[in-house]
């Protein structure tokens, strides 16, 4: 379990940690990770509406065959792990 936001005492040096109360910029945050060391900062924040329709059906996805390795079923980690077809799927991105 996490503990709550500290922002006194002797951890706190001055930089600004993740905390939707104080930080109205990070109210709008879609999809919150927040990093476990100080300072807790959104891993995630530049994760937009668009990036995350896409990203939440392989979420999905990824549930579905843990919950069948668990029950027993045929899915295994190769499953999991199968390499996804982008250039296939995505035929227009950017690319550096």
């Amino acid at each position: 379990m996490l503990c709550a936001i500290k922002e006194d005492g002797p951890s706190f040096l001055g930089s600004q940690v993740w905390d939707p109360r104080r930080n109205t910029r990070d109210k709008y945050h879609l999809m919150p990770i927040i990093t476990p060391a100080y300072p807790c900062v959104n891993s995630s924040y530049n994760v937009s509406s668009t990036t995350l329709c896409i990203m939440s059906p392989e979420f999905k996805r990824g549930n579905e065959i843990c919950k069948a390795m668990e029950a027993g079923h045929e899915a295994d980690w190769h499953t999991l792990f199968e390499s996804y077809p982008f250039f296939e799927e995505y035929k227009n991105y950017l690319q550096q």
